[in-house]
């Protein structure tokens, strides 16, 4: 089974529509979101309704968490509080009824997702470190591969007999996962990319063959950018950052 993994699509309908072509055209089985589908960006309806249309699982990230949960909103930046705002005044009811059923983790065999972790599912903390890896390792049990977006940073933490490695997902990096070995997968981000890369990014994983591979797309920023400009309660910088990936 060939399994595509994506997460923190973040209202960038271009950019989704971009990597959901690319998915279409790799015989892929099963779909499944890490969550942030909202947040950010100008087109969260258009967005929930693709991933809608699309997946087979949709895990809720710490922004569809704020949107139900407005208490929540103080952990957030003033960029990402104006984009829940903005969800907010234009969301059609029945997605937020949709947002509601997501799952916070979901397991297949010896797979786990999560947006940001699995030992505190609804505490969104980041693993950007090997130090951060080595904590959420202790709750594997007999899992192998715990996938993850939330940093919008591609990377892939690896456990082996108690030594710690990190590898930098530098490009279309492919992997095997070998037996005896446990690894966090962070995917990276479809719609706001933070690693210095403004290209998509989303990762496929292969169940039979135990081998992954992250694919990089392009889409139009300048749509993007125009739309977020035109729109005055999110501020232009959501739109700068997209050039640079940052």
């Amino acid at each position: 089974m060939k399994i595509a993994i994506i997460s923190d699509i973040h209202s960038n309908f271009e950019a989704l529509k971009e990597v959901m072509n690319k998915i279409s055209d790799l015989n892929i089985d099963k779909i499944i979101c890490l969550g942030d589908v909202i947040g950010y960006g100008p087109s969260p309806n258009k967005c929930l309704e693709l991933i809608l249309q699309n997946t087979d699982t949709i895990l809720m990230g710490n922004h569809e968490f704020a949107l139900l949960h407005p208490e929540y909103l103080q952990f957030f930046s003033s960029n990402a509080k104006a984009g829940i705002n903005y969800t907010k005044q234009v969301l059609l009811k029945h997605y937020f009824l949709k947002i509601n059923e997501f799952g916070l983790t979901k397991s297949i065999d010896n797979l786990m997702f999560a947006h940001s972790c699995i030992s505190q599912p609804t505490s969104f903390k980041y693993i950007t470190s090997i130090f951060h890896a080595m904590d959420e390792f202790k709750f594997f049990g007999d899992n192998q591969i715990l996938f993850i977006g939330h940093t919008h940073y591609p990377i892939i933490f690896e456990e082996n007999s108690g030594k710690y490695s990190e590898i930098k997902a530098d490009d279309e990096l492919e992997i095997e996962f070998r037996d005896g070995l446990k690894y966090i997968v962070n995917v990276g981000s479809v719609g706001q990319p933070r690693n210095g890369d403004s290209r998509s990014t989303f990762f496929v994983y292969e169940t039979q063959k135990k081998i992954g591979r992250y694919y990089k797309v392009f889409y139009n920023i300048d749509v993007v950018y125009e739309k977020i400009k035109n729109i005055p309660e999110l501020p232009i910088f959501l739109g700068k950052r997209l050039y640079k990936g940052v």
